[in-house]
């Protein structure tokens, strides 16, 4: 696999690092984050695929992945529901990270307005 990062900033806004993760062998795209404002990074690589953490661009809210590369599927690090296909991830992952950061700003609006 070949995975290229590319880098995006602003003057006043975060860093953020997208990554493009392609087979060698076949020149096959598995997934491109470039332009879409998802920090990603990669690690944990084996025979079958890789873990891959994606966050919003603030970082408030993270989501663990593992990617099996041989089989095109991925599964959420916190869920039970079995492997989804790889062309799903982009969408599953803006779906997850909106979710949370509104659990997160639900957590904080409560610790500010106790009932």
């Amino acid at each position: 696999m070949h995975i290229t990062y590319n880098y995006s900033e602003g003057g006043k806004s975060p860093t953020i690092i997208e990554p493009c993760v392609t087979v060698i062998a076949t020149g096959e795209v598995l997934f491109d984050f470039w332009r879409i404002r998802l920090n990603g990074h990669l690690d944990e690589f084996d025979a079958a695929g890789f873990r891959l953490t994606v966050s919003d661009k603030y970082q408030v809210a993270t989501v663990g992945v593992r990617v099996d590369a041989r089989s095109h599927t991925f599964t959420l690090a916190d869920d039970s529901t079995g492997p989804r296909p790889l062309c799903a991830l982009r969408d599953t992952l803006f779906w997850r990270l909106d979710r949370l950061r509104n659990e997160r700003e639900d957590e904080s609006s409560l610790r500010m307005n106790p009932p």
